[in-house]
């Protein structure tokens, strides 16, 4: 799909795709991108978690396609992958480190650790409350 972005003299933001012409205003569309990026990141955490539920392999849990994806949204989806440990825990520490280049959890004695770990550096770094 090819999407044109054009901001006019009136601060309005223009997005032309192939669907048509849309007029937002900048805080409009950027609320719109951050849904849709929402959006993305639940659907591709729900195929994850369905399709490794049983898998006792993190190697072949973090390199399914739609963990790689997740990992493909960069800084964005760090604060829905934070979320996502608050509300459903699930390895996610393998993505975290390769988004942001940083492993609080690497001291951590077991897995319950670990994730207060990251959520504690979510917090600190206010990407969570």
């Amino acid at each position: 799909m090819t999407v044109n972005v054009q901001i006019d003299q009136k601060d309005q933001v223009w997005v032309q795709t192939e669907a048509g012409r849309l007029g937002q205003t900048p805080s409009e569309y950027i609320a719109h991108l951050v849904v849709a990026r929402e959006d993305e990141f639940r659907a591709l955490a729900d195929q994850w978690v369905e399709a490794t539920s049983f898998s006792s392999s993190i190697p072949q849990m973090v390199m399914h396609p739609a963990y790689q994806r997740v990992i493909g949204l960069g800084h964005s989806a760090v604060p829905l992958i934070l979320q996502e440990l608050q509300t459903r825990p699930a390895h996610w520490f393998w993505a975290l480190k390769a988004i942001t280049g940083e492993d609080p959890a690497a001291d951590s004695t077991s897995y319950d650790d670990g994730v207060s770990a990251w959520i504690d550096w979510g917090r600190q770094r206010g990407y969570i409350s």
